[in-house]
């Protein structure tokens, strides 16, 4: 998490998180970013590891290292306006997104293709048990994430978006 402001986001599917964790031995959470395990219960607490907020570099590494990302969000009007960057992040490193049906989030995966759309906190865990059931096709999720990463959002050689009359006009 880039900042605090996701807790509210978290809490929305913690239980179901929390059961997903406790439903096998092994499972754990890997926080990215900022985090304050007080807000959450202690049995959860301890199922997760915590990278601190880092340079760019590092939380790609430790992202890469997940199974998939996890991106609630509240909808709310703060959240309907966020970018999905993250969901880019998470492509750029094979990892498959698990996102909320609110802001640019869902335009950024293709559902059941590079990740899940979820509709409700009550869909997260089943979503979770998908992908930790058949972890080759959650890597398969993850690389195709890549791949279509790489076809349509990579920089090109194109014209640019605004007109060359218009700069110009401001350069003087």
């Amino acid at each position: 998490s880039g900042s605090t402001g996701h807790e509210a986001d978290f809490a929305q599917i913690a239980p179901q998180v929390e059961a997903f964790l406790d439903a096998a031995p092994g499972r754990r959470l890997l926080v990215l970013g900022h985090f304050r395990p007080e807000i959450i219960s202690s049995d959860l607490a301890r199922k997760i590891d915590h990278v601190p907020f880092a340079r760019y570099e590092e939380y790609l590494d430790a992202l890469a290292s997940a199974d998939c990302a996890l991106m609630p969000l509240a909808d709310d009007l703060f959240n309907q306006c966020k970018s999905g960057v993250r969901v880019i992040d998470a492509a750029s490193v094979g990892v498959p997104s698990l996102v909320s049906r609110v802001g640019d989030l869902p335009t950024l995966v293709d559902h059941g293709k590079t990740g899940f759309v979820l509709d409700g906190p009550e869909e997260w865990r089943g979503a979770l048990e998908t992908l930790a059931g058949d972890t080759k096709a959650a890597a398969a999720l993850g690389a195709t994430a890549r791949q279509q990463l790489e076809a349509q959002w990579r920089a090109r050689l194109a014209a640019p978006i605004i007109d060359q009359g218009l700069i110009d006009w401001v350069r003087g």
